[in-house]
């Protein structure tokens, strides 16, 4: 509790120096959570900055949290930008998967 507070309020005044700061602490839950907090302050001043952030992290939990975190912020303060990228988003998900499926196909032969 006491990181992710830490790492708010520090992102509200440094968020570069907040950034590494998360970025240097122990994989796990702690990190998550600080990490979480300080995509709600990112969102707040630059939510396309954070979603570009959030998107280059490896895919996994922190990924997800972040992107979801950053969307649900995004969409409180700016609900057209933030749908437009969330269906964007969506078609990108869906065109990658629809590759993907057809690339198993074609290996395994399936058609």
């Amino acid at each position: 509790e006491l990181i992710r507070q830490v790492a708010s309020q520090w992102a509200q005044n440094d968020l570069n120096a907040a950034l590494a700061w998360v970025n240097q602490l122990p994989d796990g839950q702690t990190k998550r959570s600080a990490m979480v907090s300080l995509a709600h302050q990112w969102a707040d001043a630059d939510p396309k900055a954070a979603i570009a952030y959030a998107q280059n992290l490896p895919p996994g939990s922190q990924q997800g949290e972040m992107l979801s975190s950053i969307a649900s912020r995004w969409a409180s303060s700016d609900r057209t930008s933030a749908l437009a990228w969330s269906r964007a988003k969506a078609s990108e998900f869906s065109a990658s998967a629809a590759s993907k499926t057809s690339r198993a196909e074609a290996r395994t032969g399936l058609r």
